[in-house]
């Protein structure tokens, strides 16, 4: 798939012995190591019977809960070493991170897909810890306890399967599906950041944001638009998971947790570059004029309406904020309200192209917002 802006080739930083990850300037036993971490965590998970202390007293389950987060630590060492890994390819050999996954082909995952790996993973061990943390009562531990061993067993399961190279049973697409993709993916995040919002004062609100950006970030990695980002965004994205990570795991000053906050939010800002994409202005322009003369031609009711958005609205999703305010149900739905702003979205896509390499700015909307 060709983006707006066209990304060099690129060779791939990872060689192939036996379909496990290669890294070209490490020692071939490194690779096994990794792996036996792997096992070593999958098994402890296993071993943790939390079904057997069903009805079992608080002290008891207290007991499971302290060898739980035993547990979670060794898993967080693993996401570490990861983490660690990634860094050493990238700082090796930074312009050699490759994308490429042809359809079907079986390959170890590159520094990204390691990156991307370890940071859900730790994600995900912070959060549990503080589901931990927060169960009181035996019926609140044992549903916790029975949670996070599920989801972190099954974590470590798709974890060693794409470690191993794991051939993908989604086909991957191009062209015009892919790009939509994309653009959805970009839109649930963005729609997430502006829920966020405003990041309260002291380290408690920093870490607060920051574990919802976290989150959201995680969202983003296992959504099937994720693989039709840029190299360079999904870089970028590398970057920004490292210093998220750092700031839950190690701590930091307030205003510095407030800056890498303030860096997300431009990252998601970033990312409406997409909308760039030649396939994507070519099917919006087309479908905005096809919504325009239905609801130019037809004279129509209310129950019409969300009708006519419901066929159409998915389509343009991401493009424009203030439209996706409209379905997500944060502004009002009029019917000249609505075609105003096609009008307006088709009205930018003709003056950027004549005029522009950056998207025009959204006209102020008279329509108000809840």
């Amino acid at each position: 798939m060709k983006s707006e802006e066209e990304d060099p080739e690129v060779a791939p930083a990872l060689g192939r012995h036996t379909g496990v990850l290669h890294v070209t300037h490490a020692a071939p036993d490194a690779n096994d190591a990794v792996l036996n971490q792997i096992a070593r965590v999958k098994r402890a998970v296993r071993a943790l019977d939390v079904s057997a202390l069903k009805g079992a007293s608080r002290e008891a389950l207290g007991g499971l809960s302290r060898t739980l987060v035993r547990v979670l630590e060794e898993a967080r060492g693993l996401g570490c070493r990861l983490t660690d890994l990634t860094d050493e390819i990238l700082e090796g050999t930074p312009d050699r991170a490759s994308l490429a996954d042809p359809a079907g082909a079986r390959r170890p995952p590159n520094a990204l897909d390691v990156g991307d790996l370890a940071f859900v993973l730790r994600m995900s061990l912070n959060r549990y810890q503080v589901e931990l943390e927060a169960a009181k009562t035996p019926a609140s531990m044992l549903g916790v306890c029975e949670s996070c061993r599920y989801e972190l067993e099954q974590a470590l399961v798709s974890l060693e399967q794409r470690f191993q190279g794991e051939a993908s049973l989604v086909a991957r697409e191009r062209g015009v599906e892919a790009s939509l993709k994309c653009r959805r993916a970009y839109a649930r995040l963005r729609a997430g950041a502006l829920e966020v919002g405003d990041v309260a004062r002291g380290r408690g609100g920093s870490v607060k944001a920051l574990r919802a950006a976290g989150a959201l970030i995680a969202l983003l990695i296992g959504s099937d638009g994720y693989p039709y980002f840029r190299a360079s965004d999904r870089l970028l994205l590398a970057q920004l998971e490292r210093r998220v990570l750092d700031y839950l795991e190690h701590g930091g000053s307030a205003a510095h947790g407030l800056r890498i906050f303030h860096d997300f939010k431009t990252f998601v800002d970033r990312l409406a570059v997409i909308n760039l994409r030649q396939d994507l202005r070519k099917h919006d322009a087309c479908c905005l004029s096809h919504w325009l003369a239905e609801l130019e031609d037809a004279a129509l009711g209310s129950s019409s309406l969300i009708d006519s958005v419901n066929r159409y609205g998915e389509a343009i999703r991401g493009r424009d904020v203030q439209f996706d305010a409209l379905l997500e149900g944060r502004a009002t739905l009029t019917r000249s309200g609505l075609v105003s702003d096609l009008q307006r979205m088709l009205g930018s896509l003709a003056s950027s192209r004549e005029s522009s390499e950056q998207p025009a700015p959204p006209a102020a909307s008279a329509r108000t917002t809840a």
